[in-house]
């Protein structure tokens, strides 16, 4: 009984050490600091709200948040990658599968601050601000 209990902690313990090595190496994917940022401004001149994505290059596509229609709305989001798209979805309309990924992207670096225009047709537009 006594090897069976030592058994037992033997896997409890490579288990605990196993998700602990996991969600430490999954904390952070960026090559930048954790506090570096990118100021991201996004002019819905749509007539209808839409739900505002940032799509890092090579990695998730992350929600930001909503924005209004005929409305701006500024984003601070951490830097994943040295490559950034914004994605929206028109809040009207219904998604039907997933997005497939931009075929281009906008280089940043941390402290950059990008104006994303969506046209009151939904084409989108940016520059850089200084």
């Amino acid at each position: 009984m006594d090897l069976k209990n030592h058994r037992l902690g033997g896997v409890l313990l490579l288990s605990i050490g196993l998700v602990s090595g996991c969600a430490s190496a999954n904390q952070s994917d960026s090559p930048f600091d954790a506090a570096a940022v990118v100021e991201m401004t996004v002019v819905n001149r749509a007539p209808t709200s839409v739900t505002a994505f940032v799509w890092w290059r090579g990695g998730a596509r992350i929600r930001l948040g909503e924005v209004r229609g005929s409305a701006n709305r500024t984003f601070n989001t951490p830097i994943r990658s040295d490559e950034v798209y914004l994605s929206f979805d028109v809040l009207s309309g219904r998604q039907v599968g997933r997005p497939a990924p931009p075929a281009t992207f906008v280089p940043v670096r941390p402290g950059d601050r990008i104006e994303w225009e969506i046209s009151s047709t939904f084409v989108l537009f940016y520059r850089r601000l200084q």
